[in-house]
């Protein structure tokens, strides 16, 4: 699959919920959700095709994260937008873990 090329197999969780929602795989989000047990509010949308899809990434994302959006995006033929408060790459989020913020 496209989605895991980024992490040679493992598909972030929030990639894997956007598929399971874009493909209106309610059952499979609910699951996934209850057992990484976190709080959450489902509202179907009532369009039968979806063209486009706005994500919203409070507190950051990672470019492995952009990446398997921008190969899932050719696999459901769904456009992604992505707003994120900051784009994290590995020496970031080492850094902040250590304390040092440039």
């Amino acid at each position: 699959k496209n989605i895991e090329k980024p992490y040679e197999g493992y598909t972030p969780l929030t990639s894997k919920l956007i598929e399971k929602i874009t493909k209106k795989q309610w059952n499979e989000c609910q699951d996934i959700l209850n057992e990484a047990k976190i709080p959450y509010k489902i509202a179907s949308n009532r369009s039968t095709e979806l063209k486009r899809v706005l994500i919203v990434y409070i507190g950051g994302s990672t470019y492995g994260e952009i990446a398997t959006l921008r190969n899932l995006k050719y696999d459901l033929r769904v456009d992604f937008d992505v707003l994120t408060t900051e784009l994290l790459s590995c020496k970031s989020v080492i850094n902040q873990l250590a304390g040092i913020y440039e």
